[in-house]
């Protein structure tokens, strides 16, 4: 990566941070800005999320994150975009029912209205018995 890259790189991981941070809070106002307009947010089942459905699941307590701990991010800018790709582990309360979380996350940043946000962010559930891939450590 170039020091330009390494840079960018940087600062969309702080972004990162910031928005596991605010899903934790259950911060809507900081999610919003975070949030592209037309973001896609693909869960593990399949389902997809529109920015406004997210946002509610987030703000009426359907999905109440109790906490993270993420992994090592592998990361990749080009131009206006970077992707992050990591292991995400957590503890959830979805509709009521605890879940704890181990999934590979493949998260889309784009550079618009001059600011860095969530364009795409897609969870697949990693086999319990299967092997890490070794770019989740």
């Amino acid at each position: 990566m170039t020091d330009d890259e390494k840079a960018t790189a940087a600062t969309v991981l702080d972004l990162d941070t910031l928005r596991y941070q605010a899903m934790e809070n259950a911060d809507v106002d900081t999610l919003e800005a975070l949030l592209a307009d037309d973001v896609m947010y693909s869960h593990t089942n399949g389902q997809m999320d529109d920015k406004a459905a997210f946002l509610d699941k987030v703000r009426t307590g359907f999905f109440d994150f109790l906490g993270f701990d993420n992994g090592e991010p592998t990361v990749r800018v080009r131009e206006d975009v970077v992707l992050v790709l990591r292991r995400m582990r957590g503890s959830v309360i979805l509709a009521g029912e605890q879940r704890q979380l181990d999934n590979a996350t493949l998260t889309v940043w784009v550079w618009r209205d001059d600011a860095w946000r969530v364009l795409a962010n897609q969870s697949t559930a990693l086999d319990p018995a299967g092997p890490v891939p070794p770019h989740l450590g």
